[in-house]
């Protein structure tokens, strides 16, 4: 599941420097696409957040 930034910080209830942080500790992966920056979501995440990403979606 790739997600944008705005989101995935309203999908985990954070802010883009905590996603940022993430990123750098290796706990979500980042997806660059051209100048875009997406979320990987892990397999965990996607599943235990499956309801809210079809809303966001």
């Amino acid at each position: 599941m790739v997600l944008t930034i705005a989101q995935t910080c309203k999908l985990l209830q954070i802010g883009r420097t905590t996603v940022y942080r993430m990123f750098e500790r290796g706990e979500i992966e980042k997806v660059e696409i051209g100048r875009s920056v997406r979320v990987k979501l892990p397999p965990k995440l996607a599943e235990a957040y499956k309801e809210q990403i079809q809303a966001l979606i």
